[in-house]
């Protein structure tokens, strides 16, 4: 008899339509995958990216603290209001008490501490020492030469005559006083007419309607009435 055996091939076989359709089944599952591992390969990838950057700008920073010896931090300071002068701030560190800063005060900070700078405002004019009546003749001043008394004559003129009266010259004209305020009853420096109001509780100063001049100024008369306003009349005792 022959003999026979059996052998397996490769061989080329046609589907059947339920074979087919399982393939294509699969096909599509293998894609997803693939589109799955591919996604979570970049975000995998990304991830050690953004790693790698974070470590180096550690390194670089770490690298430059290391060099310079000193690095910033946040440190609590103390904000002196009127300080070294009246209007200004200091700003002193709490853990060595060094200066950072001095700088201008801003409107709403001298708004808030009103009542501090008219402290420091009249602790200033205080602190001005008196004249020594001690003091030698080579170190005082020289005195001034007194100039010829001249007689005064006192004649009345029309109002709308009379001249307004001179300011005689003052060295320390910013510290020459004018007159009073109406709101505090304090005494008015010359250098806050500059300013238009008054150096203690900070109120606007009133004018005349009339001729524009300062109310507070007791050397002037002043009156509603046009061309009215003038020097006031000496008085004789």
């Amino acid at each position: 008899m022959p003999t026979t055996a059996t052998v397996t091939r490769v061989l080329k076989v046609d589907l059947t339509q339920d074979e087919l359709r399982a393939k294509l089944e699969e096909h599509l599952d293998s894609c997803d995958e693939l589109r799955e591992a591919e996604e979570a390969k970049k975000v995998t990838m990304r991830q050690h990216n953004e790693i790698i950057k974070r470590l180096k700008a550690q390194e670089c920073k770490l690298a430059t603290v290391c060099a310079q010896r000193w690095e910033n931090r946040d440190v609590e300071c103390i904000v002196a209001f009127h300080q070294p002068v009246v209007g200004m701030k200091r700003i002193v560190r709490t853990d060595t008490g060094e200066v950072v800063e001095e700088m201008q005060m801003s409107d709403l900070e001298r708004q808030e501490n009103l009542f501090e700078e008219k402290a420091q405002f009249e602790k200033v004019v205080s602190d001005v020492p008196p004249p020594n009546p001690y003091q030698a003749p080579d170190e005082a001043e020289p005195e001034k030469a007194e100039e010829p008394k001249q007689e005064i004559r006192i004649t009345e003129v029309p109002p709308e005559e009379q001249a307004q009266p001179e300011t005689p010259p003052n060295k320390e004209a910013g510290s020459e006083i004018v007159g009073t305020c109406h709101n505090c009853g304090k005494d008015i420096p010359k250098f806050a007419m500059d300013e238009g109001k008054c150096a203690m509780c900070d109120v606007k100063l009133p004018k005349c309607e009339t001729c524009g001049g300062y109310l507070f100024d007791e050397k002037t008369r002043h009156s509603l009435e046009a061309g009215q306003c003038g020097p006031r009349p000496l008085e004789v005792e």
